[in-house]
């Protein structure tokens, strides 16, 4: 006899605040965009040698992203894979103070940005903990460092979010993130 059992590690709470923010047309949800984005990310990455190179920002962290020509490197998809747990719940205690204010969407705005801050703060964390695998001894001469991702700090300074609210954006986060006490806090 095989025995499943499921274990919620947050779904639960994601779907919830999901279903009680739908206002019947996808484009009207409110919710956090995180990742390169915006100015800061469609600004020119510098070269090796400190000139302005051709790829921006957007384009540096696709690419290490998702491995392309160089090891995969994911910072993005991998931090909310590893932290969906903390992050679901983390929502569903937003979407308890947002249902408890009676559906005010200044709690709700103030949720996600807050939930946004916990998601970049927990992906520049995790660039900081020298995600591998190391860089080339090459590389590591060319930086005159050997953490992976970072030389000037332009990619990692550009990860951002911006809440959307029913079809607005919200004024966009330049904000740096925090970093969680622990991804549970």
């Amino acid at each position: 006899m095989i025995t499943i059992q499921d274990i919620d590690r947050g779904w639960e709470a994601t779907e919830k605040a999901a279903k009680a923010a739908d206002t019947g047309n996808p484009a009207n949800a409110p919710y956090v965009l995180i990742g390169v984005q915006g100015k800061s990310g469609q600004r020119k990455h510098p070269d090796p040698d400190g000139t302005g190179s051709d790829l921006t920002n957007v384009e540096l962290a696709t690419i290490h992203e998702f491995g392309l020509n160089v090891p995969q490197r994911s910072f993005i998809r991998r931090t909310i894979d590893e932290y969906a747990p903390a992050i679901g719940e983390r929502a569903g205690r937003y979407l308890q103070r947002w249902e408890k204010s009676q559906g005010n969407p200044k709690e709700l705005d103030r949720g996600l940005r807050l939930l946004g801050e916990f998601i970049v703060g927990l992906i520049k964390q995790r660039i900081d903990a020298h995600i591998p695998p190391p860089n080339h001894p090459i590389t590591i001469a060319i930086k005159k460092s050997a953490t992976p991702l970072i030389r000037y700090g332009h990619l990692k300074r550009s990860i951002t979010y911006e809440v959307h609210m029913g079809g607005g954006v919200s004024k966009p986060s330049s904000s740096g993130g925090f970093p969680p006490a622990s991804a549970g806090g």
